[in-house]
């Protein structure tokens, strides 16, 4: 495993601004070699710590000084590892394993930042094929992006904190723009608070939801995205931004006790499809709400599709029905018999073609579905 991985793919380095393309497969192989390398650490570093807690029942105040000032003097353990190699890919994907391990903390210590920091000034070596450019490269670990972006994150986590021991300041945080960073901060913030200060937040953005239909872009950010109350989801539906509102509309489970909110998604032509799909999935019945919505404008196409999904007696409603309904329900209709495309529906399009009011246009249209 500690075999030079630059001796496998015949490089020699001359000067810091080498580069080299990888295969899948190889680059397969280097992570795999990175792994391997970074178990191995940890294990030295277990081993270490069980021979320090040795050495400390023996030897207490010499050993424990001695410790404490090797600890805040090194690098971490794996960071001196990686700089004493001189396999420079090998290097560059061990310090992107090191990275992933950062991500996965909630915070890092002063000396992980410190690291972080040096690490913004890395050369990247290893490239890749560009997946979407044939014939160009791009880099397969970035390791130098990846250390400015976990700063920057923390440095948000930072200002999160603080805004969160601040009421007014995170309440209007969370009136700014969705896709501002004061927002993004805000968001972050509001995660550490506890159930009792959201519930208050809550609270007080959903008293200017009927004023304010912006109200309902923080409401999203505070609500528990796996138990949303149905209440303040139903009125982010029917009184929030449109954007809020079908945002508002996926977060719906599938349990029954969220058909009511569906109801009022439906209620809301201009949500779409995807207020069918909400109704459907908390156990709606497409012939319950459906075939009235047929002649809306906004969501006669979706119910024609659902309606030919589920409808349980879509060829006997449509017989009844399509002669009186009005031309754009009927329209509908015949969409719903082309989606279903069973022996029943291709026979009643047949019958359909003599009817008189179809148009020409129509009538040939429907005879190409045949």
């Amino acid at each position: 495993m500690k075999t030079a991985l630059l001796l496998l793919f015949g490089l020699i380095i001359s000067s810091e601004s080498w580069a080299v393309e990888l295969s899948e497969k190889q680059l397969m192989y280097l992570k795999q070699t990175a792994a391997s390398e970074l178990r191995q650490i940890e294990s030295q570093r277990l081993s270490v710590q069980s021979q320090s807690v040795f050495d400390h029942a023996d030897r207490v105040a010499e050993s424990t000084a001695s410790l404490t000032r090797r600890a805040s003097n090194d690098k971490p353990l794996l960071m001196r590892h990686i700089d004493q190699l001189d396999d420079a890919a090998l290097r560059e994907a061990m310090l992107d394993q090191w990275l992933s391990k950062q991500l996965q903390k909630p915070a890092n210590s002063d000396q992980e930042l410190a690291v972080l920091e040096s690490l913004t000034r890395e050369t990247q070596h290893v490239l890749i094929s560009h997946h979407e450019m044939p014939g160009h490269t791009m880099p397969a670990f970035n390791v130098a992006q990846r250390s400015r972006n976990l700063l920057a994150f923390r440095q948000r986590q930072l200002e999160a904190r603080t805004m969160a021991d601040n009421h007014e300041s995170l309440i209007a945080a969370l009136q700014a723009a969705p896709e501002s960073e004061t927002f993004y901060t805000a968001t972050l913030a509001a995660e550490s608070l506890s159930h009792r200060q959201k519930l208050e937040l809550i609270t007080h953005f959903h008293l200017e939801l009927i004023s304010d239909p912006f109200a309902a872009q923080a409401l999203l950010a505070l609500l528990d995205r796996n138990a949303p109350e149905p209440n303040v989801l139903s009125d982010v539906i029917t009184h929030g931004d449109l954007t809020s509102a079908r945002r508002a509309v996926r977060t719906i489970g599938t349990e029954a006790h969220f058909q009511p909110v569906a109801e009022q998604a439906l209620a809301r032509p201009e949500i779409g499809g995807l207020a069918i799909q909400a109704w459907l999935a908390t156990g709606g019945d497409s012939d319950q709400k459906l075939w009235p919505l047929l002649d809306d404008p906004s969501l006669g196409v979706d119910a024609a599709r659902a309606l030919a999904a589920h409808s349980n007696r879509l060829i006997e409603t449509i017989e009844a029905e399509i002669n009186s309904a009005n031309p754009t329900a009927r329209a509908r209709m015949l969409l719903a018999l082309k989606l279903r495309d069973s022996q029943a529906s291709r026979s009643l399009l047949e019958q359909l073609l003599s009817a008189d009011w179809l148009s020409q246009q129509q009538r040939a249209e429907v005879a190409s579905w045949l």
